[in-house]
């Protein structure tokens, strides 16, 4: 066995938890792969420590120690197959406007929303003479207090004003919109379908039914800020 009192284990995971806190504090824009790398870095940081929980207790009692390293790979393989990862959250509302308006302001470059903890920096159009379209990239940086991101997504489908759907870069993770005239307004249903990384899973998989409930209500904020916009500009 590894000698826990040598400090090994935790240089290891101190080092690593340092490495994850300068990928998120430091001040530059971080994709979501470096994110990521954060987050993974934290998850072998506990790891480390977990390790040297075991050691100490195979110097107490081997088999508290095979407990502890059994609990560990048990923990590790539950979120191993993506469909333990997996993320589908469905949100619909309906929105008193055409749906050649609705679908115009989902679709504005100038429209954006955000929770209240969030601040676009800015967003620009890649491609396709700055409109949008399918194949295009979109590229927007966010702040939420000292973390700096910069996702890029990809519009995978585009039918106005019927559907669109885009694609983050590194996430996983897809949104299509879909946009139905019903009843002299729109009706709008949003399919989110995303997997969570292994490491982000490890560290925040037992609160997906909150995640889901957030990104729900993130949605259904959207729809808001965009009556709000039309009933203003009406």
């Amino acid at each position: 066995m590894i000698d826990f009192n040598a400090g090994w284990v935790i240089y290891a995971a101190i080092g690593l938890i340092v490495l994850s806190l300068a990928i998120f504090l430091l001040p530059f824009y971080k994709r979501p792969w470096v994110f990521e790398l954060g987050l993974l870095a934290l998850v072998l940081a506990l790891i480390s420590v977990v390790l040297g929980t075991a050691e100490t207790a195979w110097i107490l009692n081997p088999w508290a120690c095979l407990v502890v390293l059994l609990a560990l790979l048990g923990y590790l393989a539950f979120w191993l197959p993506p469909s333990r990862r997996r993320l589908d959250v469905d949100t619909e509302g309906t929105i008193a406007a055409p749906p050649e308006k609705v679908f115009a302001c989902a679709t504005d470059p100038a429209f954006s929303y955000h929770p209240k903890n969030m601040t676009v920096v800015s967003t620009r159009i890649e491609s396709n003479g700055g409109v949008r379209g399918e194949g295009t990239r979109m590229i927007t940086r966010i702040r939420s207090g000292s973390l700096r991101l910069e996702g890029v997504d990809l519009i995978t489908a585009w039918d106005p004003p019927r559907r669109y759907a885009d694609r983050t870069l590194g996430s996983g993770s897809e949104v299509t919109y879909v946009f139905e005239l019903r009843g002299g307004g729109t009706y709008v249903r949003i399919e989110y379908r995303g997997v969570m990384s292994m490491a982000n899973a490890i560290l925040t998989g037992y609160t997906r039914s909150k995640v889901r409930e957030n990104l729900r209500q993130y949605r259904l904020g959207w729809m808001e800020a965009i009556r709000q916009r039309l009933e203003a500009g009406a």
